[in-house]
């Protein structure tokens, strides 16, 4: 046998071990439902630095057509939503929002 046959033949041997092997080792339970003690609301934290959570201001949300659509895609697509307002001791205010979905491959 020629040596081009002989790489060839390991060649595609490797690529049917390595596609054999993707298929055995895909994850088929979801880390996400692992750790079902998982709570945005415990694990952002109240302060940060100099800026504190101000639980009275609101985020401000989108009111256009189709906002209800994205609201109802949402609910479907996160298992949690967190939004904080922060604010330092100047008054200056940042929004934080955080969205959570155990599953990242939503069509």
């Amino acid at each position: 046998m020629k040596t081009n046959q002989v790489h060839s033949i390991l060649a595609a041997v490797a690529i049917l071990t390595t596609a054999v092997c993707a298929d055995i080792f895909v994850p088929r339970k979801l880390m996400a439902s692992a750790n079902p003690s998982l709570n945005l609301e415990t694990m952002i934290p109240q302060e940060f630095g100099k800026w504190k959570y101000r639980p009275a201001s609101g985020l401000v949300t989108p009111t256009e057509p189709g906002y209800v659509e994205s609201k109802e895609l949402a609910a479907r697509i996160y298992g949690q939503e967190i939004g904080r307002t922060y604010v330092d001791n100047e008054g200056h205010g940042v929004m934080f929002l955080v969205a959570y979905g155990p599953v990242q491959d939503t069509d």
